[in-house]
């Protein structure tokens, strides 16, 4: 509901004539940095940190600790990352506009669950853990892209500075008690060197999460990371990214015919939409047939169609690789609404299609 809201003013607040220069001036304050690349480029390392503790706790404990576990999510997820690259792909094949076919790749988790939780108790669990499981694979790809093709100008020494920070505090876990001040100390030096480096600064904060011991206690240093960070995470750094980061010009209505006309922007919403679902259930059923995997105990491809509407809803991460991929103003703001546009459609239909497909059930049962 926050990130609904912060949405709602950031479009208020950019398309407002009074308020209009006020947001964008706060946006590109500078001190050392704008306010935008403070938001963007720091305070979302912390938002990667606990993806980072997340991935890994599953990778440890969780729905992706054994192979049986994380076939068919791995399978589901890396379909529902490669369709909608190809749809995009397919529909912008040059320019600037084609360097942007990662942005409808990625599910936005928060936005995903909260479209669960509106169901209720009706969703079966093994599908909420289905759909956790999938994203996490599906954010551990972004992160993965971001990494190989939305960063530019590498230097060397400074990966070589933060390659040595990250292994410095590898050992140091290893073989003294575990302290929260050189950890997180050495975390910010080296998310400075990875600022430098030209790789995306946010990575470090994957890296770090990785770094973050975990004992299976229930009270290691990671489940302590994972439940203190949760409430600062998602009640003010993805609303403050989604305000920073959502508040674009809306078409005036005769410039709605060019831009309804673009490949941009149905690109990235046929992507979220259609390639998402389609990408999902598809490469599941590859996995079920080939016997490497099986569908969760009371899941069925109905759910399962809905679960990769649900994927297709891919606001914080798609906003995100869109801001590294389009340095055009006019085509982020295209961008924007693209993604705003798939998600919109991908949410009310994964909602439809799963309260359908639990209703079925229901009365069969």
């Amino acid at each position: 509901m926050l990130l609904v809201v912060s949405l709602g003013v950031a479009l208020f607040l950019a398309n407002l004539s009074t308020t209009q220069a006020f947001y964008f001036d706060i946006l590109h304050f500078n001190f050392g940095m704008s306010v935008h690349l403070w938001i963007n480029d720091g305070l979302m390392a912390i938002f990667f940190y606990l993806i980072g503790l997340e991935i890994k706790k599953e990778l440890v404990s969780g729905s992706l600790s054994s192979v049986k576990k994380a076939a068919l999510p791995l399978f589901a997820a890396v379909g529902g990352m490669l369709v909608p690259a190809l749809v995009f792909s397919l529909m912008n094949k040059e320019g600037e506009a084609a360097k942007a076919w990662g942005i409808p790749m990625a599910t936005d988790i928060a936005f995903a669950l909260g479209a669960l939780l509106i169901l209720g108790k009706r969703v079966p669990a093994q599908l909420r853990a289905l759909l956790l499981a999938l994203a996490v694979i599906d954010d551990l790809g972004a992160i993965l892209v971001i990494a190989f093709f939305y960063s530019s100008g590498v230097g060397p020494l400074w990966i070589a500075g933060f390659v040595l920070v990250a292994l410095l505090r590898w050992l140091l876990a290893r073989k003294t008690e575990w302290s929260w001040a050189i950890h997180i100390s050495m975390g910010l030096v080296a998310w400075y060197f990875m600022l430098k480096s030209g790789i995306h600064a946010t990575l470090a904060g994957v890296i770090w999460g990785f770094l973050t011991p975990d004992d299976k206690s229930g009270h290691s240093p990671l489940d302590k990371a994972v439940h203190a960070l949760h409430p600062w995470v998602n009640l003010l750094i993805l609303p403050l990214f989604a305000l920073a980061n959502s508040g674009l010009k809306l078409p005036l209505l005769g410039e709605a015919s060019s831009i309804l006309s673009s490949s941009l922007l149905w690109a990235i919403a046929l992507g979220l939409f259609v390639g998402k679902p389609v990408g999902i259930v598809v490469s599941s059923w590859i996995c079920v047939l080939g016997g490497l995997g099986e569908l969760p105990a009371r899941v069925n491809y109905r759910h399962l169609w809905g679960i990769g509407f649900i994927a297709g809803i891919g606001f914080t991460m798609a906003l995100f690789i869109a801001q590294l991929s389009l340095k055009d103003p006019n085509l982020l703001d295209v961008s924007k609404l693209g993604i705003l546009l798939g998600s919109g459609l991908s949410g009310i239909f994964g909602i439809m299609i799963l309260y359908l497909a639990c209703m079925a059930r229901e009365i069969k049962s």
